[in-house]
């Protein structure tokens, strides 16, 4: 069961790292956050159910953020996190797990999709050692290889940025 589930945050977490358009890579990511969910209750790791949890509520809310002309949003995640963590922090791995996910909500609220990819490996960075932490090696190699398909994704979407500018250049003289 345990496998199972890590391949389907695996395989809905390749489809939101590979994705180019904001919001499917939030639609991809909720889905994986819910088998994170289930991954993380069938190992007994409870203390990671909430951050996910919290996690998997703020790209729902971030899927329609074109949609917003506030950032009551962002501060309504924010809070979110903040009180997931008070209410789930018992040792400092959790500390640092909630941290990752509050600096989470700035990165996938501000960034464009190329930076976003950028920010999103610095974030899965430290949930490599968690998830070794957790003894899910599966999920571990699946965010290295995440990591490798968004930094393929960005450089995808960098070099299609770089064409757009030296098309829009070359129009104006």
């Amino acid at each position: 069961m345990v496998l199972a589930l890590q391949v389907l945050v695996i395989l809905f977490g390749y489809l939101g790292a590979y994705a180019s358009k904001k919001k499917n890579i939030f639609i991809f990511y909720v889905i994986s956050t819910i088998f994170s969910i289930l991954m993380f209750y069938s190992v007994k790791k409870y203390a990671a159910i909430l951050p996910v949890a919290t996690t998997g509520i703020r790209y729902f809310v971030f899927i329609f953020k074109d949609k917003y002309k506030t950032k009551y949003p962002l501060y309504f995640c924010l809070l979110l996190h903040v009180i997931e963590m008070i209410i789930s922090t018992k040792t400092l791995v959790d500390i640092v797990s909630s941290a990752i996910v509050i600096a989470g909500c700035f990165v996938y609220w501000y960034l464009d999709e190329a930076k976003l990819k950028l920010g999103a490996l610095l974030l899965n960075i430290p949930w490599i050692f968690y998830y070794i932490y957790c003894g899910l090696y599966l999920t571990m190699v699946n965010t290295i290889v995440q990591c490798i398909l968004m930094e393929i994704a960005y450089f995808k979407l960098k070099k299609k940025e770089t064409k757009r500018v030296n098309y829009k250049t070359r129009e104006m003289k």
